[in-house]
């Protein structure tokens, strides 16, 4: 095998250490290419801004500023119950003396156990102006083999018809900073689409650098959180809607709600 060593100095300390993952953790292995013009999100990034979101699987979704599809990606992964690394490889892989290949392999047939096939009632929508980047989204799904968990669309945010279900989250990554220009448009399209599906207690969670997100969207947030894109600081404005109530359920003695 391979093996990657890496060097770090600090000050007076050298720290030598192995590489036992070959390409950054953050990489999936779906990703085929990147726009020109865009700024993707690394994936750690935009499974992270699900995880603060209300999102659930069993709640529609919808990533009106898609770009290369890196959200919507994360968002099937986590419904299907496929694990990060399932579809690529690491380096450690070929360390015979780290863990046996016979390992990886079990490890592997165990994840691939626990994927979901077709989950339940799943509504994951998303949109962007750029045709390139509504194609080169589709190219990352066939990637993933999740060509049919989503619906893909090319529309401007102003133009773009509400998605149908009650309770969803929007979840996005509008334009701003260094990328392309139209960040004060796309966040008043934002608050005209909010507008449209609040009767339908959606949820709001979007990265933004721009410190006028709030004027722009016309609404304050519910709260906000300060999140890096690279190097870059951000704020992550977090507009919660209602949520739908859930059952308990009573066949299972001291069973809790943890959706």
């Amino acid at each position: 095998g391979i093996y990657g060593i890496e060097v770090s100095i600090q000050k007076d300390r050298v720290t030598i250490s192995l590489d036992t993952s070959g390409d950054a953790l953050h990489r999936r292995g779906y990703r085929t290419g990147v726009l020109e013009n865009g700024a993707p999100l690394k994936e750690t990034l935009a499974a992270s801004m699900l995880l603060l979101s209300q999102w659930t699987p069993d709640r529609p979704l919808l990533d009106p500023f898609c770009g290369s599809g890196t959200i919507l990606l994360e968002a099937a992964l986590m419904a299907h119950k496929i694990a990060p690394g399932l579809r690529r490889s690491f380096a450690a892989e070929d360390w015979p003396l780290i863990c046996d290949r016979q390992d990886w392999e079990r490890l592997r047939t165990e994840a691939e156990k626990r994927v979901i096939a077709t989950p339940p009632g799943l509504q994951i929508f998303g949109a962007d102006v750029d045709r390139l980047a509504v194609e080169m989204t589709y190219q990352h799904l066939q990637a993933a083999g999740l060509e049919n968990a989503v619906q893909l669309s090319v529309s401007d945010i102003h133009r773009l018809p509400p998605p149908p279900g009650e309770y969803g989250c929007v979840v996005t990554n509008p334009p701003y900073g260094e990328r392309l220009g139209g960040a004060a448009t796309a966040n008043e399209g934002i608050g005209g689409l909010m507008a449209q599906l609040q009767e339908n207690d959606w949820s709001l969670f979007a990265l933004s650098g721009d410190a006028t997100f709030e004027e722009q969207v016309g609404r304050m947030s519910t709260k906000r959180r300060k999140l890096y894109n690279g190097k870059l600081p951000c704020q992550f404005f977090q507009y919660f809607g209602a949520t739908p109530r859930r059952e308990r359920r009573r066949d299972v003695p001291g069973n809790s709600d943890m959706g």
